[in-house]
């Protein structure tokens, strides 16, 4: 990996937007934006008055619609609140040099609120019907909600262009990344506790079974439950146990980098390393399959990753002095 930025704040997400630049988000609640090759564009500090910035939470990921050429509007999630009730929020905004001219408005607000700064979920990602999907955490001590129909909290939603808002899928723990492939599949990824890290095929109403189903444990090493797989509940397409802290993820299909095409990217916090991990056709369904590890105790938490329209992958290492690096070919 060769380093392109340098010294940032502590961010959560990377982004190449359709006009190929590199944005960050930095956690207490501002925007850059850089070309490919590490030159700052601009610095955006958004107006955001609720912004919980504390424990796993701030300006959180990043998402360009559709039809951004043409509205350039950027989708934004980030916690808000306080200490006592806090929760999930997205917005798009308008970025301008002077912000009083930034245009900020709200696409979901999330109702079910929690007192614990943890587990936000937080990453969001376009369909190709130009719907939102927004990952809502379980909020760690509310784990028992993800089965619930009538909470927000453990469930991945769908939010469509008039707002409306469904739950797409329920029983997850802290889903941290999408991967949306040209033929509409969608993979997700999230964090078990001591184990039980998964990635999933996902599909519409079904049940993803946490906290009913895990093969993660407790971090006091109990048994969250002594179930692994449970009627009309999904088991996981790929697991990793024990944990590696998955964060962010891409699908790569360019030829740039052969080895690692159609593979999943993910960004590990833990190991501080790059998982890819094949993708083979079952039946015609994709599964993720045969893994590989990249940049293994690079040093660095690794915690969001992103590609460029010619296959160009940069990723995020964490941290207050949070850096960004290129992934380059190997001689």
């Amino acid at each position: 990996m060769r380093p392109v930025i340098n010294e940032l704040p502590a961010s959560w997400a990377i982004a190449v937007s359709p006009e190929q630049q590199l944005w960050v988000s930095n956690r207490k609640g501002a925007l850059r934006r850089y070309t490919l090759q590490g030159e700052l564009l601009g610095q955006y500090a958004l107006d955001l008055p609720d912004l919980y910035y504390k424990g796993q939470g701030g300006l959180m990921a990043i998402a360009f619609p559709p039809d951004y050429a043409k509205t350039k509007w950027i989708y934004l999630s980030y916690s808000f609140g306080s200490d006592a009730k806090n929760g999930l929020k997205v917005i798009r905004v308008q970025v301008n040099d002077n912000p009083q001219q930034t245009l900020i408005e709200t696409i979901f607000e999330q109702e079910d609120l929690r007192d614990t700064p943890v587990h936000y979920g937080a990453r969001i990602a376009f369909l190709q019907d130009a719907s939102l999907l927004v990952s809502i955490g379980d909020g760690f001590d509310y784990r028992e909600q993800a089965q619930k129909d009538n909470s927000q909290l453990g469930k991945i939603l769908q939010i469509f262009p008039d707002k409306v808002v469904s739950t797409y899928s329920k029983g997850h723990r802290n889903a941290q990344a999408f991967a949306v492939l040209d033929d509409g599949s969608v993979f997700s990824h999230e964090h078990g506790p001591d184990g039980g890290d998964e990635i999933n095929l996902l599909e519409k109403s079904v049940n993803y079974g946490w906290p009913i189903i895990t093969f993660g444990k407790d971090y006091i090493g109990g048994l969250i439950s002594p179930f692994t797989e449970y009627p009309n509940m999904r088991q996981a397409d790929f697991d990793w146990t024990p944990s590696i802290a998955p964060s962010g993820m891409i699908y790569y299909a360019n030829d740039r980098f052969a080895e690692l095409s159609n593979t999943l990217l993910v960004t590990s916090l833990k190991f501080q390393q790059m998982h890819s991990v094949k993708l083979t056709n079952e039946q015609a369904i994709k599964k993720p399959q045969q893994e590989s590890i990249y940049f293994a105790k690079s040093g660095y938490r690794l915690r969001d990753i992103t590609q460029s329209s010619n296959g160009r992958i940069f990723i995020l290492g964490d941290g207050s002095n949070a850096s960004i690096f290129e992934v380059m070919q190997s001689n």
